[in-house]
């Protein structure tokens, strides 16, 4: 095949920036009864299985709550007392609109 599996997402470019981004948009977006295709399966022992191209449907679904970030006053809150939280400064201060999912 080809093409073994493909995810669909609402922002290709955005999900495949990073392996991290890619994980967590694809594993926080699909439920695995309702959102697997695949070309056909069959079921062996109690298990599904799946042949033939496998396709994840990991878009945002409408019931899905919209996605949250911090405000910009708890943002500056946050960072002006980071030391203040973690005084042995042994904890790096990430951003929170990305939590360490834009890191390679």
């Amino acid at each position: 095949l080809d093409w073994p599996l493909v995810c669909v997402v609402d922002d290709a470019k955005r999900a495949a920036s990073t392996n991290t981004r890619f994980l967590w948009t694809v594993f926080t977006r699909f439920e695995p009864a309702a959102d697997i295709l695949a070309a056909s399966q069959r079921i062996v022992r109690h298990h599904v299985v799946y042949e033939g191209t496998i396709a994840i449907d990991a878009r945002m679904k409408p019931s899905y709550p919209a996605e949250l970030f911090c405000d910009p006053d708890t943002a500056r809150t946050v960072s002006d007392r980071w030391n203040e939280y973690f005084p042995a400064k042994g904890v790096v201060m990430g951003d929170s609109d990305a939590g360490h999912l834009d890191e390679a």
